[in-house]
Order: structure tokens, then sequence, then C-alpha cells
């Protein structure tokens, strides 16, 4: 029987090895894939490289609206992940926060700043300084670990209406990608669906990117 992490880890380097050579369909599709494959024994924020890779792609594809709702749940998770480790010794802490961590090739300082810039360019300085608040208190905890500030009392970043829906259309497109996994006969039905639910995120994706250009 295959592991499901070992499974979803070689989804998700598959995903950053087609990223990184440009080939970003089939990144995506990984990437898509590994976001299907769930275990029981799964933490919070374990998706976090999966959607760091995809803002990155659509970020690239100028699709600043999807990016940035794929960088705010990258970094709502990383955030997750960060209170879990606030009870674990001052060292083991400062081993997780100065550490270099890629996700999908970037480092995690970088996501933080590359959100706020996409932010920034669509007008949005206040969310740009909330997201560049909440890394500049992780770097001085990092470097004052008897002066911490609680990770636990910033709020997550704020999803817009239009970035819950994208998160909601994705969210369904991942299930249907998990029932497709599981599907052992005829699944030509499940796959048109998913199909379907594919070019309907895709179709939404192009009128936010013009509502976006005829606001600026």
């Amino acid at each position: 029987m295959q592991n499901p992490v070992f499974e979803k880890d070689a989804l998700t380097l598959l995903g950053d090895l087609h990223h990184k050579f440009g080939r970003k369909e089939q990144a995506i599709a990984a990437y898509q894939q590994a976001l299907a494959i769930s275990s029981d024994d799964q933490v919070a924020g374990a998706d976090s490289g999966i959607y760091a890779g995809l803002a990155k792609i659509y970020a690239d594809r100028k699709e600043t609206g999807t990016a940035i709702a794929f960088y705010k749940q990258t970094i709502n998770g990383i955030e997750q992940v960060r209170r879990h480790i606030e009870g674990l010794p001052p060292q083991l802490q400062n081993s997780f926060l100065q550490a270099t961590y890629d996700f999908g090739g970037v480092k995690t300082a970088d996501i933080y700043r590359q959100l706020a810039d996409l932010l920034i360019s669509q007008g949005r300085i206040g969310e740009a300084q909330q997201v560049m608040e909440l890394l500049k208190v992780q770097e001085l905890n990092g470097l004052n670990p008897g002066t911490r500030t609680s990770v636990a009392r910033l709020t997550e970043l704020a999803l817009n209406p239009t970035e819950q829906e994208i998160q909601k259309q994705y969210t369904n497109l991942i299930a249907f990608g998990q029932k497709v996994k599981d599907c052992k006969q005829d699944c030509s039905a499940l796959k048109a669906q998913r199909q379907k639910l594919f070019e309907q995120f895709e179709a939404y994706q192009q009128t936010i990117q013009k509502t976006s250009a005829t606001a600026h």
C-alpha cells in the first residue's frame, strides 16, 4: 500500500521541478494532485508549501488576485505552524524561525515580502503593512528569544469576498480530485465534472483580471 505522505511529497517535488523549468500547467496539475491527498496525521499548515508554489505560478502569470489568495493561504498556514511550536524550548523555536525553508523554491521570509509587493501593486497598503508586521514579529522573536511576542495575539490574514470565492472554488476542485483518485471503476463522469469545475475556476480568474484591469 502506497504511503500517502510519501506520495504527497513526491507530487509536491514534481510540481516544484515543473515550475522550475517553466512547465506551469504541469506544475499546477502536480500541485492539485498533491493537495487531493490527505492523511489522518496531517498537521495544520502542512499544505503551505504547495500553496506557495501555486501562488508563485499565478503571480508569474500576472493573475494577481489568485496569487494573493494563495499567498494568504500560505502565510496563514505558516502562522498555524508557528503557533503550534510556540510551546517548544526557545532553542528549537529559533531553529525553525531562522532556518531556510523552501516553499516551492522560495524562502519563508520572501513569501511575506512577495505578498506585500502584490498588495501594494493593488493599492492595498494596509494589508501589506499587516503582512510585514507578521514577518517583523517573527524575525524579532528569532533574534530575541527572551522577549518573545506571542503569535497567538496576531490575527490571520483575512480574505476578501473575491479571495474567499477563489478558495471555495479551489477547495471544490481539490475535493473532486480526491474523488477521481479514489475512483476504481468508471470514472469518466467524475473526470468530466472535475474538468467543468476547473474551467469555471479559470473563467472566474479571467473575470477577476478584467475587473482588476478596469479598476486600475
